[in-house]
């Protein structure tokens, strides 16, 4: 009796032990197992863009960090942060981070957040301790976008060398004085040629034709004021386009000056270079769509 005593004692103690280590294995410090490990943490907020009816597309970015997000029609995001506190991992260490908001057209936005052993510091004016932004982050916009499409006829009327074009009218509008970009253009004494668009599949995002000249370069300028327009024209023929519905990107970058390092390949390599990744750069436009039947 005495040793089914003992045995039952010894199974008692084990289990208890067996429980504990699952408890301690649980929790967000575990001192059986060295270092904290940091439960998914995310910040989230919500952006508006002045003068514009939609709010998506702006690019959210922890500096430093992986942690990148776009916000939706609402303007709303949400910014996942790296679990763990070990920066060879790409985790978040002790110390002050900046959040950029940045939209190509409109001005640049930050906000810095504190964190302590891999949280948020939460702090009254700025975030909670559950990564919620108290307040909403406004872009001001620096200019408009538009560009507007339509069929035409070029050659001399009548004559058998008519041939069907699109054109594509550009038009930027700033709202502020001493705006920069970079365009593809060529640059002759009494006349600059624009050049340089993508062409892709307004529901798949893909890239259907880049319309460019061999010739051109990529250039810095500023926008003339109060419009800046350009026009340029594409061959169109049975070939060129098959049915369906297309939007076109002039490509334009806007030279922040006070852009950060790192921001841009975060969102795509080489995406400030005339490819496909450029679709990726964040602009509000208006127009640029059409439709072949």
């Amino acid at each position: 009796m005495v040793r089914m005593k003992i045995s039952h004692i010894f199974i008692l103690i084990a289990v208890t032990i067996l429980i504990g280590i699952f408890i301690m294995a649980s929790c967000d410090y575990n001192p059986f197992f060295g270092e904290d490990t940091i439960p998914e943490r995310s910040i989230s907020g919500k952006v508006i863009l002045n003068k514009s009816d939609s709010y998506d597309g702006t690019f959210v970015w922890l500096e430093g960090t992986e942690s990148k997000a776009i916000t939706d029609e609402e303007g709303e995001f949400t910014l996942k942060l790296p679990a763990i506190s070990d920066p060879n991992d790409g985790g978040i260490v002790d110390g002050g981070y900046m959040l950029y908001f940045f939209m190509g057209n409109y001005e640049l936005s930050q906000i810095e957040i504190q964190f302590s052993r891999g949280q948020i510091v939460p702090d009254i004016q700025t975030i909670s301790s559950q990564g919620e932004l108290y307040q909403t982050i406004y872009l001001s916009r620096l200019f408009e976008l538009e560009t507007i499409i339509s069929p035409k006829s070029e050659g001399e009327e009548g004559g058998d060398n008519m041939q069907s074009v699109l054109l594509f009218d550009i038009y930027l509008r700033p709202d502020v004085s001493n705006v920069f970009i970079y365009s593809k253009r060529i640059v002759k004494r009494d006349t600059t040629i624009h050049t340089g668009l993508l062409v892709l599949n307004s529901k798949t995002n893909e890239m259907v034709k880049i319309i460019d000249i061999d010739e051109a370069k990529i250039m810095r300028g500023g926008i003339m004021s109060p419009t800046d327009h350009w026009r340029m024209s594409y061959p169109l023929d049975g070939s060129t386009f098959t049915s369906g519905e297309y939007k076109i990107l002039p490509f334009i970058v806007v030279d922040h000056e006070k852009l950060p390092n790192g921001i841009l390949n975060a969102i795509g390599s080489n995406i400030d270079y005339f490819n496909e990744t450029y679709k990726l750069y964040p602009m509000k436009r208006t127009g640029g769509k059409f439709v072949v039947q």
